[in-house]
């Protein structure tokens, strides 16, 4: 109701064709998947969310599979309002993708959860780690947990793969990558790594249709 009264105001003043609407939220929300309720995981009914925008240049029913973040609104904002020095910023402006052209963008998305947790000697983190086209990858800074999630092979996400010796290159990996976004600042939260390395035995699928 609240957006719709907002969007009511724009048509109504003529100003709806020179706004930009970025209709998203915070997180998703478990509702018992995976044994879960609530959120601070790093399942993908968590990690992805609505993400819509309406405005100039924004054609309509069009859609893209760049995976932007809640962390590039504000670049993509100071982009839209022609305000220079925003690549001093973790995010990125994704309007160049808006306007329908291409643009280079990271491989790697640092993911981080709050804890789960009441006590308060905890770290306050959940999970911390990274995702990219392929995997998911987390460790808990409290317990030393790490979960490996191979979205291809393991659609559902059912299996943990972080003590399979077949993904210990990718572990490897993932880890690094982990390290290094966690303390980025800037540009260099957006670099490309490349190619995850290949799995050294064969793995199977579980759950894949």
């Amino acid at each position: 109701m609240a957006v719709a009264r907002a969007v009511r105001v724009l048509v109504d003043t003529g100003r709806i064709d020179h706004t930009y609407v970025f209709f998203t939220t915070d997180n998703g929300l478990l509702m018992g998947e995976h044994g879960y309720f609530g959120k601070s995981t790093l399942y993908e009914e968590n990690l992805r969310i609505p993400f819509l925008v309406r405005g100039p240049g924004v054609a309509p029913h069009s859609s893209s599979r760049l995976p932007v973040t809640l962390t590039d609104l504000a670049p993509t904002i100071l982009d839209i309002a022609g305000i220079q020095g925003f690549e001093r910023l973790d995010g990125r402006s994704f309007l160049p993708t808006l306007h329908g052209r291409s643009q280079t963008w990271r491989d790697t998305q640092l993911v981080q959860t709050g804890s789960r947790a009441r006590r308060t000697f905890t770290s306050g983190w959940g999970y911390r780690g990274v995702r990219t086209s392929r995997y998911t990858y987390g460790i808990h800074p409290d317990t030393g947990f790490e979960l490996l999630l191979d979205r291809k092979l393991n659609p559902y996400q059912r299996e943990n793969h972080a003590s399979d010796s077949a993904y210990g290159s990718v572990l490897t990996e993932l880890r690094h990558r982990t390290s290094l976004l966690r303390s980025c600042t800037g540009v260099t939260c957006s670099v490309r790594f490349g190619p995850v390395p290949a799995l050294t035995t064969r793995a199977h699928a579980v759950g894949a249709r």
